[in-house]
């Protein structure tokens, strides 16, 4: 099982919809999804800190990051600082 943090925008959600479709399609794939959820987005969290420290609270028991790149550069309320890895991670 592969746990999964997708960064996207709530804004542009066809993209990530479209790609957890796809993942679900694949019966030898199996992962849990820690991205924001829909209901609780991570950008209302407030200051940059606050949302980065959201996202790395979400990002850190996963296996792997996903970036959605088209809508990446769409929006950047937290900018490059969201998809660099927290300190010690690499």
């Amino acid at each position: 099982m592969f746990n999964l943090f997708i960064s996207h925008s709530w804004s542009y959600s066809d993209s990530y919809d479209k790609l957890i479709r796809l993942l679900k399609t694949k019966p030898y794939f199996e992962f849990k999804d820690y991205s924001a959820p829909r209901d609780n987005p991570i950008h209302n969290a407030g200051t940059d800190t606050v949302i980065y420290a959201a996202i790395r609270r979400h990002m850190s028991p996963c296996s792997a990051v996903i970036i959605i790149a088209g809508v990446y550069a769409t929006y950047s309320v937290t900018g490059s600082n969201a998809v660099s890895p927290p300190q010690g991670w690499c």
